[in-house]
C-alpha cells in the first residue's frame, strides 16, 4: 500500500493528479485520482493521425 497512516497524519490529502494513475489508484483508498490534462491528450493524439481526412477527425484534433 502506497499510503500509510503516517503520510495520512502530515498531510492532508483532497485529490491526486499524477501523470500515469496505475499505482496510485489502489494505494490512496477513498481519495480521488486523476490523470493530468497533458497526458490525458497524448493518449488521444495516440490514436489519431496527424493528417486527417474525415471532417470528424479535423474537429477532434482542433
Amino acid at each position: 500500500m502506497i499510503c500509510n497512516e503516517s503520510v495520512k497524519d502530515m498531510f492532508a490529502l483532497h485529490s491526486i493528479t499524477c501523470d500515469d494513475r496505475r499505482g496510485l489508484l489502489g494505494g490512496f483508498g477513498d481519495i480521488p485520482t486523476q490523470m493530468c490534462q497533458f497526458h490525458q491528450i497524448a493518449i488521444v493524439r495516440r490514436y489519431l493521425t496527424k493528417n486527417p481526412k474525415h471532417k470528424s477527425r479535423t474537429l477532434a484534433l482542433s
